[in-house]
């Protein structure tokens, strides 16, 4: 009998692990229900495990259900306060919720535990540019990309707080930036468009928004903008033949201004 007890005493703990595991991988391959399933899974073994319940929040914000992943990300911080990756997606979605008190009393908690982590910098960052707290949100975001200068998140948030602040070339050189990190990266992509278009750079800003497209074909800012900004070289083009001056003495009224900040989650974190 008691050799009948030890079995589900022995081989739970290696259910539990393949389960995650095989979540993990689902999830890194972007196989979405495969990964709830397996996380689902795993935590009918473990419940309590805050790992498996932050990636499953993960998972839920990347599926589209960020109110049900923030209610397991705040689970995984209550089944473990100290867990710096989870404070700092709680904080990214809680802000893109628009809950922004909530999402920067979770970071400035979060910081005072764990104050080098580059990734909750970023995060406050993006919480005080939504709050309109610029000089202080560039200052966040400095000292993330201080720590991180990979951060694609970063330096695009600190391209739109550059912005708002009327410093069109830094900002312009932020953007580039998060390019370079992630070619593949439309937010990033449209507003360097539009900033290029706002500064007369319309060659530029039509290589920009290409290459935006050949990443995210039906990404709708850039469809729209690259659509107008060809629209828009085809009238000039067709004023200097006719011997018209471009655009009309009203202005151009169509010109965009730069469109608020877009911030992007933070990448869910997979633990090893």
């Amino acid at each position: 009998m008691k050799r009948d007890d030890a079995v589900p005493t022995d081989t739970q703990p290696a259910s539990f692990e393949q389960a995650l595991r095989s979540a993990i991988q689902h999830h890194q391959a972007g196989r979405l229900a495969a990964a709830e399933q397996d996380y689902r899974a795993a935590l009918s073994i473990q419940p309590l495990h805050p790992q498996a319940v932050h990636n499953l929040g993960a998972l839920a914000i990347q599926a589209g259900n960020p109110e049900a992943g923030a209610a397991l990300l705040q689970q995984a911080l209550r089944l473990q306060p100290e867990y710096p990756d989870a404070a700092v997606n709680l904080a990214v979605v809680l802000n893109n919720l628009g809950r922004l008190e909530e999402a920067e009393a979770v970071i400035t908690q979060a910081l005072a535990t764990h104050p080098d982590h580059p990734g909750m910098a970023a995060a406050l960052g993006m919480i005080l540019l939504n709050e309109g707290r610029l000089a202080e949100a560039e200052a966040a975001l400095l000292r993330s990309l201080f720590r991180d200068p990979d951060r694609p998140d970063a330096w695009f948030s600190l391209g739109i707080a550059l912005l708002h602040q009327d410093r069109p070339e830094e900002a312009l050189e932020a953007l580039r930036e998060a390019l370079k990190v992630r070619p593949d990266f439309p937010e990033a992509s449209t507003h360097l468009g539009l900033l290029l278009l706002r500064l007369d750079r319309r060659e530029e800003a039509h290589a920009v928004l290409r290459a935006a497209l050949r990443f995210a074909p039906d990404f709708p800012e850039s469809l729209f903008h690259l659509a107008w900004t060809i629209t828009e070289e085809d009238l000039r083009q067709s004023a200097d033949r006719d011997g018209r001056e471009w655009p009309p003495e009203r202005g151009d009224e169509r010109v965009p201004g730069a469109a608020p900040g877009i911030e992007p989650l933070a990448s869910p974190v997979h633990d090893q």
